[in-house]
């Protein structure tokens, strides 16, 4: 059993050390050994040590081994540095995040970073459903309606996602459902006088994804339509 799913204090690590064999938490900037650890980062990437090691092109860690807590504590720490880039007014700025993982699981660090990053998905799948898709709001009085309405949410976001990942830029997969629908779709399309075509408005800054949207969805119908 793996906790992955406390934040590093003290006493949470010690609850965790009794409660499983392994756990991968994320640990706040605020603490002292995150901060040094920090530090030691920047140091190393300035000299292009090989102790730092590169997960992708936006994403680098650097393991401390194990360290010592207040208390005597122990635990594996590792160090994340992630770089994302903004575009505004026309001007590109970067922006650049530490944070660090709590461990004791015997994984490579590359391994460890991908299991809390996983970890990360989990609970923000589970967070845009109760903040977006409203999963705690159960409508019926029947058990079995309401699980039955919480699957269907759950399904709803699911699609969604596989419809993000199948049909979206990359740039895009993270956008959120009711963000999508208001800055794009409504934005962007509009249905002629009769209401039987989708049309795709000339000044949407979106203009060229709608279009292949629709080309994308015609020829799925297509496909899917009985041949006569």
């Amino acid at each position: 059993m793996n906790i992955k799913c406390a934040y590093v204090t003290h006493e949470n690590l010690l609850f965790l050390k009794k409660l499983s064999p392994g756990y991968a938490g994320g640990a706040p900037a605020r603490l002292n050994v995150v901060k040094d650890g920090i530090r030691l980062f920047k140091e190393l990437a300035r000299k292009s040590s090989g102790l730092i090691i590169k997960i992708r092109q936006s994403v680098a860690i650097c393991d401390l081994g194990e360290v010592i807590l207040k208390d005597g504590f122990r635990t594996r720490i590792i160090i994340v540095r992630r770089i994302s880039h903004t575009r505004k007014n026309g001007k590109l700025k970067v922006h650049t995040y530490y944070y660090g993982i709590a461990s004791d699981l015997e994984l490579s660090p590359g391994k460890l970073h991908k299991f809390y990053h996983q970890r990360q998905c989990i609970e923000a799948g589970f967070r845009e459903l109760k903040n977006h898709w409203h999963l705690e709001r159960l409508p019926f009085q029947t058990l079995k309606a309401n699980e039955f309405w919480i699957m269907s949410k759950i399904v709803a976001m699911t699609l969604f996602k596989i419809f993000q990942a199948e049909m979206l830029p990359k740039s895009l997969h993270s956008m959120l459902r009711k963000t999508f629908l208001r800055r794009i779709l409504m934005k962007g399309l509009h249905s002629d006088e009769s209401g039987k075509k989708v049309l795709v408005r000339s000044d949407t800054r979106y203009k060229w994804l709608l279009q292949r949207l629709i080309a994308k969805t015609a020829r799925m119908e297509a496909a899917m339509s009985p041949c006569k």
